[in-house]
């Protein structure tokens, strides 16, 4: 009964019965599939751009020269960041600056596909949806917290990423909320412009946006002790390494899926080093 009577109002004499208001519906579909192809089109685009650009530079960051998918957009480094100084800057990094003076680094976790340059800008805003070239992505980048100045000391660098879908940017950080993955892969290889770093990672957890764990530097070192606390604290999963109020830490933060607005943060303390032979 149910149907005749929805065929009858609605297809037959209804209101899709009147060939204006058909004409009118079929334009809307036509107009919603064409949309949809051309944004799984632009998707599809978008994640070819990023791996071979992401590919390209894996290949190049050693070399004198940048070639390929990826293109100067800037040739001086970020004042900003390097404070008008480019001595002392890691030579590897040199081809990467002169692709984007927005470079400040790269993070590598062995064992899983973390494999980045780390890029700020004057806000928290532009990575978010722009790639190493500046063009606009879904993606977006690796990228550290505005306030942090690889130049000075400190207390808590932050670095930021999409948790993507495809498993790129910052998505097997989502491994870490089981404990055997913690457990066998305690390790971040992290690299400014000026000096290499080993993380040992200390604390994974998901939080809401509430808690403020996205503090750069702190008053005193009591704050920065009890900062230091809270973050083990919260931690799923623990574990033998010591932090004190002397180190320094780096912060990883991507999106979860638990709850609105739920956040994936883990630590690690960092220690300077010294191995000239660490590989990305």
């Amino acid at each position: 009964m149910f149907l005749k009577i929805f065929h009858k109002k609605i297809l037959g004499f209804g209101i899709l019965g009147k060939p204006n208001l058909r004409k009118n519906f079929s334009i809307v579909l036509i107009v919603i599939l064409g949309f949809s192809l051309y944004m799984i089109g632009y998707i599809l685009y978008d994640y070819y751009r990023s791996y071979t650009t992401i590919n390209a530079l894996h290949q190049q960051f050693d070399q004198n020269e940048m070639s390929g998918s990826i293109n100067s957009i800037n040739s001086e480094p970020n004042a900003a960041i390097c404070n008008g100084e480019t001595g002392n800057i890691i030579d590897k990094f040199k081809p990467l600056l002169k692709v984007n003076s927005d470079v400040v680094g790269w993070i590598n976790i062995p064992g899983t596909r973390i494999d980045y340059p780390v890029l700020q800008s004057n806000d928290n805003e532009y990575y978010l949806d722009h790639d190493i070239n500046g063009n606009k992505s879904f993606f977006g980048s690796i990228f550290m917290d505005f306030r942090n100045n690889i130049k000075k000391k400190d207390s808590n660098i932050i670095l930021y990423g999409h948790d993507m879908k495809n498993g790129s940017m910052f998505h097997d950080l989502v491994y870490y909320k089981k404990k055997d993955f913690f457990e066998s892969h305690p390790l971040i290889l992290f690299e400014t412009l000026y000096k290499k770093y080993k993380g040992e990672i200390f604390s994974v957890y998901v939080t809401d946006t509430k808690f403020n764990y996205l503090i750069t530097n702190f008053a005193s070192p009591e704050e920065y002790g009890a900062y230091l606390d809270t973050i083990r604290n919260k931690s799923l999963f623990k574990n033998n390494v010591t932090v004190t109020t002397k180190d320094r830490i780096l912060t990883l933060s991507t999106c979860s899926y638990e709850f609105k607005d739920a956040r994936l943060v883990i630590h690690a303390k960092l220690i300077e080093d010294t191995n000239e032979n660490i590989n990305y």
